[in-house]
C-alpha cells in the first residue's frame, strides 16, 4: 500500500516539524509499506507540489494531519 501524509498549506502558521506524520509514516513503514510526507506548509507552491505528488507517487491513500490552530487555513 501507498500511504501519502499531506500537511496543508496553513498561511503564515509557524512551521514545526510533522512528528505526528513522521510517526504514523515510521508505523507504515515498519509494516511493510511504502509512506511520502507532504509538507505544504513550507512549499511556495503548495497546489503544484501537491498535484505532481499526487501524479508521481500516485498514492493508494491519502492521510491529512494538522494541528487544531490550523485548521480554519487548511
Amino acid at each position: 500500500m501507498k500511504m501519502l501524509l499531506l500537511r496543508p498549506h496553513a498561511g503564515h502558521i509557524g512551521k514545526v516539524m510533522p512528528l505526528g506524520l513522521l510517526a504514523v509514516a515510521s508505523v507504515l513503514k515498519h509494516a511493510g509499506h511504502e509512506a511520502r510526507i507532504l509538507d505544504l506548509r513550507i512549499s511556495r507552491q503548495p497546489n503544484e507540489d501537491l498535484r505532481n505528488a499526487l501524479e508521481d507517487f500516485d498514492p493508494d491513500y491519502v492521510g491529512i494531519g494538522l494541528m487544531t490552530i490550523e485548521a480554519e487555513h487548511a
